[in-house]
């Protein structure tokens, strides 16, 4: 979605995309944090405390790439960087992220 409407040439589509991924984002947000709490119960302060952590840090990166992106192209190419990055993130919280009720 974030290459939809960084690419849409129609203001309103594009707001309507944009609105679509803030209630996609609210529920990742909300999803990450159970997660994180579930992956060691009995260490859920430092987990919550190492989630807030690797937030800010993808918060922090995601802010450098786009600025350093902006300097060298246009919106546009923010946009698919944007979509990359998240795939990729997608998938490392697939791939190393363990379901604690399957042991």
């Amino acid at each position: 979605m974030s290459i939809l409407y960084m690419n849409t040439p129609a203001y309103g589509l594009s707001l309507a995309i944009f609105m679509v991924m803030g209630v996609i984002s609210g529920a990742r947000r909300s999803v990450s944090v159970s997660l994180a709490l579930e992956q060691v119960p009995e260490y859920r302060g430092s987990m919550m405390a190492l989630n807030t952590a690797a937030n800010n840090l993808g918060s922090i990166l995601g802010a450098g790439i786009g600025g350093a992106v902006l300097l060298a192209s246009d919106y546009p190419l923010i946009g698919v960087v944007l979509g990359i990055l998240s795939v990729i993130a997608a998938l490392v919280i697939k791939l190393y992220a363990t379901d604690p009720t399957e042991g």
